[in-house]
């Protein structure tokens, strides 16, 4: 028997090609959590695109695959040659999710509410990094979106972290306005892509589901491949990502094609994991643990 062992399974990438994926580094039955689903929208279903012709998206599509390819290559030597896991310089629920293709995008978006009372927008859905984040104003450099931006003011429920709080340390590494003692973050991923702002604790609805506390980012400044979300849920495997944070060890996506202006699922909890499913055991590296691994070995047959 050969046995391939695989560093690192590219999330991001698995996300834009797998028609259907589960994931859970926890046996869903040691811990007491809801469950949801989310319908997911392909890009094409929200925002017209830019691009005249086939071959224009193919080749747009191309380049921001490379630019995925090179930003996680980079976090991954960074966290090999001991230089941590910066993404700086970088409940059952069923939430549905819609193909970004028109953009030239494999970006998927599900429906989320932020704020008290719930402000409904589009956010891209993301397993290779961890950071939730939302467009805000005022904003000094935004991208256009499908949604009005966030307006921090109108929500009773928004809170900035200060510096020492947990949630700001957790940040690899963290920023601090010395002015207010309030948290910073960036993040930058590939093709020059960046979001920057406050760091702050706010409400999230999804489906009849309401948490509290959960620590996103309110972008001041962002850049790059996110046309038409409002932001980014960051479902990687660190302890910021929105998994960790509602302490949903398990969830699950099934994708409609990119092409396509139907929805499809992004589920949680319960709900994640059917009762045929066929699991593999999913490897954690301390280094790197935004990033969910395997080993394939050459006799495993999985089931078309």
């Amino acid at each position: 028997m050969v046995e391939l062992k695989i560093l690192s399974l590219f999330t991001t990438f698995f996300l834009f090609l797998s028609p259907s994926s589960v994931l859970s580094r926890t046996p869903l039955q040691q811990r007491n959590i809801s469950s949801f689903s989310l319908k997911l929208y392909p890009r094409n279903a929200l925002y017209k695109s830019q691009f005249k012709s086939l071959k224009e998206i193919s080749l747009d599509r191309l380049e921001r695959d490379v630019a995925r390819v090179n930003f996680l290559k980079k976090k991954i030597y960074r966290a090999i040659h001991g230089n941590g896991t910066s993404d700086l310089k970088t409940m059952d629920l069923e939430i549905p999710i819609t193909s970004g293709k028109s953009q030239g995008s494999g970006e998927y978006f599900a429906r989320f509410g932020y704020g008290t009372p719930p402000k409904q927008l589009y956010t891209s859905i993301d397993t290779g990094s961890d950071i939730t984040w939302i467009q805000c104003t005022p904003c000094d450099t935004c991208y256009p979106q499908t949604d009005p931006l966030f307006d921090p003011s109108m929500s009773s429920s928004y809170k900035p972290l200060a510096c020492d709080s947990q949630q700001c340390s957790q940040l690899d590494p963290s920023g601090c306005y010395t002015s207010t003692n309030t948290c910073a973050y960036r993040v930058d991923y590939g093709d020059n892509s960046f979001t920057e702002g406050d760091f702050v604790t706010e409400t999230v609805t999804f489906g009849d589901s309401t948490t509290r506390n959960i620590a996103i980012g309110c972008g001041r400044k962002n850049q790059g491949l996110f046309r038409g979300s409002a932001g980014l849920l960051g479902l990687g495997g660190n302890s910021l990502s929105f998994p960790s944070q509602i302490n949903s060890p398990s969830f699950s996506y099934c994708l409609v094609d990119r092409d396509a202006t139907s929805a499809s699922t992004l589920e949680f909890g319960s709900l994640a994991i059917p009762s045929d499913a066929i699991t593999v055991p999913l490897l954690v590296n301390s280094k790197m643990n935004t990033f969910y691994y395997l080993i394939y070995k050459a006799d495993t047959r999985f089931p078309n």
